[in-house]
């Protein structure tokens, strides 16, 4: 196991393969984050809200994963 810290996959070098990725984005939208409980908004908001209904990063991750998974 290596993990590494990177904006999605930005600071991965061309030719860097991976079995497994796993990260942790966020997933809320911002209206489901409103109506969410005040135990969930312990955690930073940008922790817990994207763009695109909650799914913008998963989004940006699909994108860049072929290049970089075995």
């Amino acid at each position: 196991i290596e993990p590494l810290h990177s904006n999605l996959l930005s600071r991965i070098t061309a030719g860097h393969k991976f079995d497994i990725v796993a990260c942790n984005l966020p997933y809320l939208s911002e209206e489901r984050y409103q109506s969410t409980s005040p135990d969930v908004r312990y955690e930073p908001k940008e922790a817990l809200v994207a763009s695109q209904d909650g799914l913008g990063l998963y989004h940006e991750l699909l994108q860049q994963l072929p290049k970089h998974l075995l």
